[in-house]
């Protein structure tokens, strides 16, 4: 008899295959003890796996194809500067002595003593990290001699496969996408995290937090993933598989449509309002990779990728290379640089000793609040933006803005940089837009304030939604409390639109919410009409925006605004 299990989807999309279990194999590990003279040895072994861990991963990174979304290759190289990082080799070892354990049991404990330190911690960005950290233990423990047969890779035929397994990292995704997997299903997860995005950037339907879904399911049974509905059904009755199959079909026929029609910046909606479509730029060297670049203005270059991949802060001359190189890419298309929204997940090595222990934190020193801080770097990179405008448009955009004294600093500190270079001859654009995100919910609550001071704002809907909920976005046991469409969230971005329009300043959005269309309905009605996506949605996106008529969606959200009925915003979303 047919039946359907029911999870969270985190991309859309609906995929038939056969199922694959082997990915839900756990890593067993041997008896933990070991003799004391035997610890040498041991350290070895765990040289030799993280060497090996090492070498997947690169494998991994070298089988991205350049086609792929930026998200893919910063994930890999996250996962990447973990492994290698010395204080995990470090700790392990530590364990291994002090235990006289095995290396494998010495790593479970190890990520078991880093997990309670994260559980206990009100900071978001250490919860965020647990799920890596996890990821990355396993990468290395697949790597031992004694887990070889574990691999989820080994079927000699993926071809057309649904994956269902307990949990799955990154890099695991970017394989199995390689053997021509047609959709996931996992145990665990949560709707932000690293693989989920990584997900959506590939569009494959991914469905998460099916309990005990390993168990429901058996190899090789053909299965419905609905990432619609957020749906795995098994023991297919014909009539079921006949209505999916069809869905499918309709699905890859309207692609194919959209595809031969991108051409455009601009997309005009349902009622003939025109939206314009910018890009988000996470890697620099995938402005070689992705065609869209050549095509389509950045929104949103997030420059902080520039000095996390270096031990050395980068010069000021190698920034200002960076930069003429994307506008020479972008063929004269305008480009937003936001300054390095530096914080504990993105800190070059080079600042890691000059900050005091804890000064750091996703809501301490972070973005421009770190940049007022540190100087000298902040300084190289303004510099490095000047020198840079000579050469083509460009804005730039401030991160992490909480008040109106922060934006007063800094057009202090540029104007003082434009008179130098006024005194040393220095070409530079004298015009250049200075913007804001608005992540902070004090900022939007105040924006009318911000907006005076600048000329543009972008709305960054991750962190706003975050801190608005008080819910961290990569924690599976809030996940249900980050909403989006929560009325506290709608008000601030209503706000903040409303500001803006006021004093004549353009917004745009940037975010989860802007690459996701089932959100458009909403953010059009919110009067937002510059979206900044990721290079992979922009079919989708154009879809819906040719769909939706802007008019309609504006007296919804009036409706929602006046009455505070959130049974409105649901009916928005469902249009």
């Amino acid at each position: 008899m047919t039946f359907a299990v029911y999870g969270t989807s985190t991309s859309s999309g609906i995929a038939i295959g056969r199922v694959h279990l082997n990915g839900a194999k756990s890593l067993a590990i041997a008896s933990s003890q070991i003799d004391a003279t035997d610890l040498a040895s041991e350290k070895k072994r765990l040289e030799e796996a993280v060497y090996r861990a090492v070498g997947f991963l690169e494998e991994v990174k070298s089988k991205i194809p350049s086609s792929s979304p930026p998200e893919t290759l910063s994930f890999v190289k996250t996962h990447i500067q973990m492994v290698q990082d010395e204080s995990l080799k470090v700790g392990v070892a530590s364990i291994i002595e002090t235990n006289n354990c095995t290396a494998e049991w010495a790593l479970r404990l190890y990520e078991k003593d880093l997990s309670s330190f994260f559980d206990k911690t009100e900071d978001p960005y250490f919860k965020s990290r647990k799920e890596d950290i996890r990821q990355v233990i396993n990468v290395i423990l697949k790597n031992f001699s004694s887990q070889q047969s574990v691999d989820i890779f080994s079927a000699e035929s993926l071809q057309g496969s649904i994956v269902i397994a307990r949990d799955l990292s990154p890099s695991d995704v970017i394989m199995l996408s390689r053997r021509g997997i047609l959709g996931f299903c996992l145990e665990s997860g949560a709707t932000l995290s690293h693989t989920a995005i990584l997900a959506r950037s590939l569009r494959l339907p991914f469905v998460i937090g099916v309990e005990d879904a390993t168990r429901f399911f058996q190899d090789e049974e053909v299965v419905v993933v609905d990432g619609e509905s957020g749906l795995i059904i098994g023991e297919l009755d014909n009539r079921t598989l006949s209505s999916y199959e069809s869905k499918v079909r309709i699905n890859n026929q309207e692609e194919m449509c959209v595809n031969s029609t991108l051409v455009h910046q601009t997309v005009v909606s349902l009622d003939g309002n025109p939206i314009s479509i910018f890009l988000n730029l996470d890697i620099f060297e995938d402005i070689y990779k992705v065609p869209e670049y050549e095509t389509y203005p950045i929104g949103l270059f997030r420059t902080e990728f520039l000095f996390m991949n270096s031990p050395d802060v980068l010069a000021e001359s190698e920034q200002v290379e960076v930069y003429k190189k994307i506008l020479k890419r972008s063929n004269g298309q305008e480009i937003t640089i936001r300054t390095a929204d530096l914080g504990p997940d993105k800190l070059p090595t080079a600042l890691k000793d000059s900050l005091p222990e804890g000064a750091v934190s996703a809501l301490g020193l972070r973005g421009l609040r770190l940049s007022l801080v540190e100087r000298k770097l902040f300084l190289s990179q303004l510099r490095a933006v000047l020198r840079a405008s000579a050469f083509g448009k460009v804005r730039l955009l401030l991160p992490m803005v909480t008040g109106v004294d922060e934006v007063v600093e800094v057009k202090e500190i540029l104007e003082n940089l434009k008179e130098e270079f006024l005194g040393k001859g220095i070409d530079f654009a004298k015009d250049i837009p200075l913007g804001a995100m608005i992540e902070v919910p004090a900022a939007a609550a105040s924006c009318s304030l911000l907006a005076a001071e600048l000329d543009f704002l972008s709305i960054g809907s991750n962190d706003l939604v975050q801190y608005a909920n008080a819910a961290d976005r990569q924690n599976n046991h809030v996940s249900y409390l980050y909403q989006p469409i929560h009325p506290g969230v709608v008000q601030l971005i209503f706000w903040s639109v409303t500001a803006a329009k006021k004093l004549r300043r353009p917004v745009f959005i940037c975010g989860e919410m802007a690459s996701d269309p089932k959100y458009l309905p909403l953010l059009l009605g919110l009067g937002l009409t510059q979206l900044s996506v990721r290079p992979s949605v922009i079919s989708d996106i154009k879809k819906r925006i040719e769909n939706t008529s802007v008019k309609s969606s504006k007296s919804l959200v009036e409706r929602f605004i006046s009455s505070g009925d959130s049974t409105v915003l649901k009916e928005l979303l469902a249009d």
